[in-house]
């Protein structure tokens, strides 16, 4: 029987619950969020665990693909999935990065089905955007939990998170719960504290939701 693989949506949203403007963030670099993103995605569970061939995935879009800094992508460290209808719009020195790790796949069904093939050595499946991605992966019963970081400052935005967590009661209503902390420090595997945290100028919180 092919593994089951749970996904988890990882965002940052303003109260409006804003996730992009233009094609990009739509706030300056939040760089204590940027680290926590790249700490959870890339952390393998147990975190004892000596081999170094397991890695989790990260399942993005074009546009999000696209957003990435070339220096930056792929994201290292990490199997990249996007979801393109044109293999080609990854190029050929991108996927031949020493350490690259990058496959095309033309929806979340067939995502999830080449990620299957690789069994164990696939450790946690991250969805991070955009918006369309976001839904899809909602419509999914393997859709499990929400990673959000709350940024408390309204930017001016044109894409938006398909879901209203901007409080415990909006989430509540469209069927999701807020977890404790010591649930999403269970799940992260690090300490996260207690409420907001600066991050620059602006205010942050970490939070994670579940699907009861």
């Amino acid at each position: 029987m092919p593994r089951s693989l749970d996904l988890t949506l990882i965002v940052a949203a303003t109260p409006s619950m804003g996730i992009g403007r233009a094609g990009t963030l739509p706030w300056p670099a939040l760089k204590s969020d940027m680290a926590y993103f790249a700490r959870v995605t890339k952390r393998t569970f147990p975190a004892s665990t000596s081999s170094s061939s397991v890695r989790n995935a990260v399942v993005m879009g074009r546009k999000t693909w696209e957003s990435i800094p070339v220096r930056f992508r792929p994201l290292k460290d990490r199997i990249n999935v996007v979801l393109t209808r044109n293999s080609g719009a990854i190029g050929e020195e991108e996927k031949k990065k020493e350490g690259s790790d990058v496959i095309t796949a033309t929806g979340m069904e067939g995502a999830l089905e080449e990620l299957r093939k690789r069994g164990e050595a696939v450790g946690r499946c991250f969805v991070i955007g955009g918006t369309s991605v976001y839904e899809e992966a909602m419509r999914r019963p393997e859709m499990k939990r929400v990673l959000l970081t709350r940024v408390y400052k309204d930017f001016e935005c044109d894409t938006f998170f398909p879901a209203d967590l901007s409080s415990e009661v909006a989430a509540k209503e469209e069927g999701w719960r807020r977890g404790s902390r010591e649930d999403l420090e269970a799940f992260v595997g690090e300490e996260v504290g207690e409420g907001k945290k600066a991050d620059g100028d602006v205010e942050i919180e970490f939070c994670l939701f579940y699907r009861p």
